[in-house]
């Protein structure tokens, strides 16, 4: 996460989950909370995450529902950076509008 974030492991321990997101993403986060807790998880739910130096980062978050041996329920989140993803999908993207324009060319 400290990669991602620029926040150390022991800055983000017991932190509010508030303090990586922005008004709107918390929001989301919210949303994703609920749904967990409904379904008993919720998969790759994408949204952004703040970043120490005040920047955003793109995440895809997973939420898990486990129940502890009163059956009390603990959510377990898993945040992946996704960066790589969508860099990979940006030079996709501009590789085939090339192809495209040399199709027209061709055509």
């Amino acid at each position: 996460m400290a990669d991602l974030t620029g926040f150390r492991e022991a800055e983000l321990r017991g932190s509010p989950l508030a303090m990586l997101l922005s008004d709107r993403d918390y929001a989301a986060a919210e949303r994703l909370l609920t749904a967990a807790f409904k379904k008993d998880g919720v998969k790759n739910l994408r949204t952004n995450i703040s970043t120490k130096d005040g920047g955003r980062a793109p995440v895809a978050v997973s939420a898990s529902v486990i129940r502890g041996p009163q059956e009390e329920p603990f959510i377990l989140l898993t945040v992946k950076d996704i960066r790589p993803e969508l860099s990979t999908i940006s030079a996709m993207m501009t590789e085939n509008a090339g192809l495209l324009k040399r199709i027209d060319y061709l055509e």
